[in-house]
């Protein structure tokens, strides 16, 4: 193994928990120095920067990526390794230093906040592997796309507050764990359920929709357990569909939102497929907390494995 292909490209989301990804670089530099790794590192510069990165890294021969910040940060590594093929997943391993607002991902795969911890994980972690999720949509130009997810596929609710996020955001708003929780708060005032149609195998649901959840993990939106029981490995997307509930019942059941106890209501179905289509005027769509497009789309379970570092 050449000594490039061994060595860890750092990525660090410069905007990551509100900045906090910067104000803490030299303690997490002085953890990698503490344990003797090996790496080089980039800070992303603007959205979707970190693609363009990781994709540049694989080309010049790296293998071994960490991402510095939260949910996002991780996609975009992901999607930049495999931008030129999905097979170059299979030769790559990919690591997080939890920083962001959300930090899903990490919640589902019970990587430590810890700098020190995280960090030790690259030396002494288990090497692991997980399922990678794929969307396929067409754009407003009418090009098709496709954006793969290492944690969740949201829509309806779900993708609405990541809308509300990503214009605070584009206003140079920086958002902090408790400023997403208000503004999700904020968003059950103005959100309106959607028809929509959902074929899930050979079932076809059509309902006004509240939100959809397709998870490979089980957190989204910063701690709701939205897909428990979920399983990484077993080929399949937990899906969750809620239909139109009322405000007040939203807000009673808030604490089953992140317990996970919610999806045993009466307007709550759960399923298990490799692969489902969403259909719905105006629906919006998103990925790890990343917005994408409108549906109709395709959501489903790639067959190349995702190699991960994990306690």
């Amino acid at each position: 193994m050449s000594e490039i292909s061994s060595t860890w490209m750092i990525i660090c989301n410069p905007k990551a928990g509100a900045g906090r990804a910067v104000r803490d670089w030299a303690h997490i530099e002085e953890a990698l120095k503490k344990h003797g790794i090996r790496y080089e590192y980039r800070f992303s510069k603007y959205h979707r920067h970190a693609i363009r990165l990781a994709e540049e890294a694989y080309d010049t021969g790296f293998r071994h990526f960490v991402a510095v910040g939260g949910d996002g940060t991780l996609n975009e590594l992901v999607n930049g390794v495999a931008a030129r093929g999905r097979a170059r997943l299979e030769d790559s391993e990919f690591a997080l230093i939890p920083v962001g607002k959300g930090n899903d991902w990490a919640r589902s795969t019970d990587i430590p906040h810890s700098y020190e911890k995280a960090v030790a994980l690259l030396l002494n972690g288990t090497k692991s592997i997980q399922e990678v999720g794929a969307v396929r949509w067409t754009n407003g130009n009418g090009e098709a796309e496709e954006r793969l997810f290492v944690n969740m596929f949201g829509a309806g609710f779900d993708s609405y507050v990541v809308e509300r996020i990503v214009k605070k955001c584009e206003k140079k708003k920086k958002l902090s764990a408790m400023s997403y929780l208000l503004e999700l708060l904020r968003s059950l005032f103005s959100y309106k359920s959607r028809p929509a149609r959902i074929r899930i195998r050979e079932q076809i649901l059509e309902v006004p929709l509240f939100t959809l959840a397709a998870g490979i993990g089980e957190y989204n939106g910063g701690g709701m357990r939205q897909c428990p029981g979920s399983d990484m490995n077993d080929g399949l997307l937990e899906i969750t569909v809620v239909r139109k509930v009322s405000l007040l019942t939203v807000i009673l059941n808030l604490p089953g939102l992140f317990s996970g106890k919610f999806v045993k209501r009466k307007e709550v179905s759960r399923h298990r497929s490799p692969a489902m289509k969403l259909e719905g005027a105006g629906l919006s769509m998103e990925v790890d907390g990343e917005l994408l497009g409108k549906a109709p789309g395709e959501i489903y379970v790639i067959k190349e494995k995702m190699h991960t570092r994990l306690p």
